[in-house]
């Protein structure tokens, strides 16, 4: 099963992701947003967009 929790900033999507963890035996957590970290800080400067969100479209 694959919940996706999805919402507005702050909404606490991250929060909610993390209480479901706990309870539900052999979950884990996939965020997207490390994704999106990682690729900010290895592409070239030239390739940074202005909210890094936008590479992962």
């Amino acid at each position: 099963m694959i919940l996706r929790l999805n919402g507005a900033f702050s909404a606490g999507k991250t929060q909610c992701a993390y209480a479901l963890h706990r309870r539900i035996p052999e979950s884990f957590v996939f965020d997207p947003e490390n994704v999106g970290i990682l690729l900010h800080k290895n592409l070239p400067v030239s390739m940074h967009e202005a909210d890094y969100q936008y590479h992962l479209l």
